[in-house]
């Protein structure tokens, strides 16, 4: 017998992950005073919606053709698109004005410093930035950074030439932090240095994360602030090791395309809800499995993702 299975059917074509599609701006709508939207035609001729007010200094027009990265497929199907910036660009070093530049007391002992920048659309972006290099640039009038992301269109900046503590953050790597205290909805994290971080407490009730705790968190990325995102070591699961679930149901998207794709919703040691992506064949083989087994491919604000392994 099979489990239960929940379709849902979505009126675009199916897309990869991190992939970048050509998308026609067929019309802008406006569904209230304060809700507007570009209809887009996809390369199968396929409509999808992106949200105009976010992308207004993007100067799009109908008819016009633009390149849209596919930043994220969630498990419900639905697609969010991050069309390329018409200036700027991942992983490039540009000019930004320096606006403003102020310090300000962090838990009475310790201050942080902040430098507000605009770009070429005069919008503002207000960095974190380490005494040395509030020192270096508050005299300043141009500050040189890196965009390291691009989403909603906001640009995730760093100063191009990080301090050693910076540098050494790299991406996808696990580093020690203590737990110094909880702050309203945040864990205050220190690491070896002293440099402070925060964590989002609302997604690891479960971690029993305590103040004076050593913990290990995996580094993602800066915020647009320039503040560090962290990801807490599960307390039970490890990347890249095969696990078994009991299965609660399966989740069948189905694309206007004719493609599809399924989801194993499952229950994980907390009894939290985890995401485990089943191959194609998938309906043949799981009939009358009380459990899957399967390998983990990340873990993201403690949700459990993974590949089913047969």
């Amino acid at each position: 017998m099979l489990p239960e299975i929940k379709i849902i059917r979505y009126n675009n074509a199916r897309f990869e992950e991190g992939s970048t599609y050509a998308f026609t701006i067929l019309k802008k709508t406006e569904l209230s005073e304060t809700e507007a939207y570009y209809v887009l035609l996809d390369p199968k001729g396929y409509k999808i919606l992106l949200p105009a007010e976010i992308y207004t200094h993007y100067g799009f027009e109908p008819g016009a053709e633009v390149y849209c990265r596919i930043d994220k497929v969630n498990c419900s199907g639905q697609v969010f698109l991050e069309p390329l910036h018409p200036f700027y660009s991942e992983n490039e070093t540009y000019a930004f004005e320096i606006t403003r530049h102020w310090a300000e007391d962090a838990d009475g002992h310790n201050k942080q410093y902040f430098i507000e920048l605009s770009d070429v659309n005069k919008m503002p972006y207000i960095i974190k930035v380490t005494a040395k290099e509030y020192d270096k640039y508050s005299s300043g009038n141009l500050m040189n950074c890196r965009v390291d992301r691009i989403k909603k269109a906001k640009l995730h900046l760093r100063p191009a030439d990080e301090t050693e503590i910076n540098l050494l953050l790299q991406p996808g790597n696990y580093y020690p932090f203590t737990v110094k205290e909880l702050s309203g909805e945040y864990f205050i994290l220190s690491d070896p240095d002293g440099n402070t971080h925060k964590l989002e407490c609302k997604w690891y009730a479960h971690y029993n994360i305590r103040k004076g705790n050593k913990i290990r968190c995996r580094f993602l990325y800066y915020s647009e602030d320039g503040s560090t995102v962290l990801e807490p070591e599960n307390p039970y699961y490890r990347d890249g090791k095969v696990y078994e679930f009991p299965i609660r149901y399966i989740q069948k998207m189905e694309y206007a395309d004719g493609s599809s794709d399924a989801t194993a919703i499952v229950g994980d040691v907390f009894g939290e809800e985890a995401h485990l992506r089943l191959p194609s064949d998938w309906i043949d083989r799981i009939e009358g499995l009380p459990n899957l087994s399967a390998r983990i491919d990340r873990i993201r604000k403690s949700r459990v993702h993974g590949t089913v392994v047969f």
